[in-house]
């Protein structure tokens, strides 16, 4: 489903990664706090709905691809800018060019949503929304780079 709706891909990963999880079943995106996140997203990262029941009994797999794309549809979301998403209620998903850049994503990710609940931990909702223009800034230049310490973010093999 994603490999047919985001051509440009060429690499999915999935987790149950414990702070990205967290704020999936929280039902809530990532907001673009600083600009760790905004070297690797365009703004948010966003959360799907919550699956129906009956897309979760009938073809849970193809639902799950297919409230993602959903999302990016109605959001008006390049994938490429937005390399992963939380769906509600379940886990975050990753991608990338290939398998490699969507592992590195997904670390990301977890980095990036750890961050974000310590921030919560520090400042108000309010206090971190204000300042979260400063995380609005996408580096294209960054994009691509591995900015994150590479024990942090990749797998030990």
């Amino acid at each position: 489903m994603l490999y047919r709706a985001f051509p440009k891909i060429g690499g999915v990963v999935h987790t149950h990664s414990l702070f990205a999880t967290a704020w999936a079943q929280a039902q809530r995106g990532l907001p673009g706090y600083g600009t760790t996140q905004a070297d690797y997203w365009h703004g948010d990262v966003p959360c799907t709905r919550v699956l129906k029941p009956n897309e979760i009994k009938k073809n849970y797999g193809a639902n799950t691809g297919e409230v993602i794309v959903e999302t990016f549809k109605k959001l008006r979301l390049d994938p490429i800018h937005h390399p992963a998403v939380l769906v509600a209620s379940h886990g975050p998903f990753a991608w990338g060019a290939d398998v490699a850049d969507a592992v590195h994503n997904a670390g990301v990710l977890e980095f990036v949503a750890r961050l974000n609940s310590e921030t919560l931990r520090y400042q108000s909702q309010d206090e971190a929304d204000a300042a979260a223009s400063a995380g609005q800034t996408f580096s294209s230049q960054a994009r691509g780079k591995r900015l994150l310490w590479p024990e942090v973010i990749r797998p030990q093999t």
